[in-house]
């Protein structure tokens, strides 16, 4: 995960993601994507919710600066002044395990975390650490960059981390909010999140140099959980639910709804509609969607028939 020169390379960035969340509200119901239409597919061809961040001040047509957003007085510390400096529209992604190209990322954005979470079915690991603290750098290079998290995070988790400053008045509103509104006190601190956005279980300290003892205690902490949403997912395959991917490698758990010649609706398993764009999805399950009839097919064959027909995959 996150070495030292990791840290010192993002620890602005994630500020920044952070930036764009001041008013968010953290789980259930307020980590899901709000209701309303959706014109048109994402970038990436699964709905994931990025944050849009403002522009960076620049200069005005006669060549002046504009005046700076970042905010100033006694108490604000230059950390937060610069946290409001946007030069990202996106946030950056970690790997967990660099020297594996199919690693799993870090998420340092806590909004995107929790969609990734809701809707790939999966526990999220929300980590509170300080890259000035011993215990968060010994936990974060004896457990977190190992061969063996990587290999679990990518066979269960969405994984994220808030990296917060010595001083928590230097932290910006949003960073703050979330360690108040889970009650966290101290570094490091690793909440277990279910799918919906609760918290499951909490996991507090490092013993240094005991890496097998916090991993195990990891695992043991997450096993009822993933139980739980292995079981669901039996109930919810059972009604056509499953795991689709696309270019990129993301998945998505839902099912297949109608699509029309470019987009396909999936519905999630938190009962909302979703649109993806086909030619952005994984090769076997652009082939599996273009096997089902299209919208405008469904609706020539009601005209003709005077009643709709039953939808079922080609053969």
């Amino acid at each position: 995960m996150i070495s030292t020169a990791v840290f010192s390379m993002i620890s602005r960035r994630h500020h920044l993601a952070l930036a764009c969340l001041a008013a968010f509200g953290l789980g259930g119901a307020d980590a899901r994507a709000q209701d309303g239409p959706l014109v048109r597919p994402p970038e990436n061809g699964f709905p994931l919710d990025r944050p849009t961040a403002p522009e960076a001040p620049s200069e005005t047509k006669d060549g002046a600066k504009k005046k700076s957003d970042k905010p100033t007085g006694m108490r604000v510390g230059e950390e937060t002044a610069n946290s409001y400096v946007i030069d990202d529209r996106q946030s950056v992604r970690v790997p967990v395990y660099p020297d594996d190209p199919d690693s799993p990322m870090w998420e340092i954005s806590p909004h995107v975390a929790f969609a990734q979470a809701q809707r790939q079915q999966r526990p999220l690991f929300l980590l509170f650490t300080g890259s000035w603290n011993a215990k968060c750098l010994a936990l974060s290079e004896q457990v977190f960059t190992t061969k063996s998290f990587n290999q679990y995070v990518k066979d269960n988790a969405i994984v994220c981390y808030i990296n917060y400053p010595r001083n928590i008045t230097d932290a910006i509103p949003a960073a703050r909010a979330i360690k108040e509104k889970f009650k966290v006190m101290g570094y490091p601190t690793l909440l277990i999140f279910d799918p919906d956005g609760n918290v499951d279980q909490e996991i507090r300290g490092y013993n240094t140099d005991k890496p097998v003892e916090y991993f195990n205690r990891l695992k043991y902490a997450a096993w009822p959980l993933l139980e739980r949403i292995a079981a669901r997912k039996r109930q919810l395959r059972a009604r056509g639910y499953r795991d689709w991917t696309n270019t990129e490698g993301r998945t998505f758990f839902g099912r297949f709804v109608d699509r029309d010649d470019q987009v396909a609706t999936l519905l999630g398993a938190d009962g909302r509609a979703w649109p993806v764009e086909i030619a952005k999805l994984g090769e076997a399950d652009r082939a599996l969607v273009h096997s089902f009839p299209s919208v405008g097919e469904i609706a020539a064959l009601r005209e003709k028939t005077g009643h709709p027909p039953e939808i079922s995959a080609r053969k």
